[in-house]
């Protein structure tokens, strides 16, 4: 699933540079039946599904090579910050995933690599729509469908949270190359950190909520500190339903 983390973290940093061609479209996605709700009800049980994480050195000569103790250490740091503060960021209370058949497993695996895709057609085309997509901004209707129902019998919980990150991190040549393009007025692409998060309806698959967050350099995921900035930034903004009440028509 890792391939589409790249296609993801591409998208964002593309939305991030472009942000000045649209900025009156809120960044976070909301499902249209929250905002039409005026009683919408924040999740108590959220149960935290399988997610991915890479940890990626970036090269003198600009090749990511992946850095399997670097990663393993963002892993234990993101799922440490999800179990013990996210309370504090968002109200949320996370549970873990219950033990799963293999069929059951293969079908968590399959959703899993929809919501890759289709978070990275929310992330570009509901934040920058064509004609054809300008509709998908006021009645966000995304889904994965009810294939993951199954869960919500299993563990009592109505919505799970989906999260992926990936860090990348340049190594002594990358940044030496950094330095010595800098005398000549050449801007070389350096690290940067990338979280995409979202809620979904465990009975429906509709995605209730997803945002994103780009960081260029200043955090890396291999500090447990700078995990609890990168997921309180994500999460600061649900659910986010103010940005969308003045929107222009």
């Amino acid at each position: 699933m890792q391939k589409y983390l790249a296609r993801l973290f591409t998208l964002a940093l593309l939305t991030l540079f472009l942000s000045g061609c649209n900025t009156t479209l809120p960044k976070h996605k909301i499902h249209h039946k929250i905002l039409g709700d005026q009683n919408y009800q924040q999740p108590e049980k959220v149960l935290l599904l399988p997610f991915d994480v890479a940890v990626y050195e970036l090269t003198s000569g600009g090749q990511k090579e992946e850095v399997g103790t670097w990663t393993e250490s963002a892993r234990k740091h993101i799922d440490d910050a999800l179990m013990n503060d996210s309370h504090n960021m968002s109200g949320f209370r996370f549970m873990r995933m219950p033990d799963l058949t293999g069929e059951e497993q293969q079908a968590v695996d399959q959703h899993l690599s929809l919501f890759d895709v289709l978070a990275g057609n929310v992330i570009i085309y509901t934040r920058f729509p064509s004609a054809a997509w300008a509709h998908k901004t006021r009645k966000f209707d995304y889904t994965l469908g009810p294939g993951l129902s199954f869960l919500r019998e299993k563990t009592g919980a109505d919505t799970a949270f989906i999260i992926y990150a990936e860090d990348t991190i340049s190594s002594s040549g990358r940044m030496a190359a950094f330095i010595f393009a800098a005398a000549f007025g050449v801007a070389i692409p350096m690290g940067n950190s990338f979280m995409v998060g979202s809620l979904v309806d465990l009975k429906t698959g509709d995605i209730l909520w997803i945002d994103y967050n780009v960081d260029l350099g200043s955090s890396t995921l291999r500090e447990r500190e700078d995990v609890t900035i990168l997921m309180n930034s994500l999460l600061k903004q649900y659910p986010g339903t103010e940005a969308y009440k003045n929107l222009p028509e």
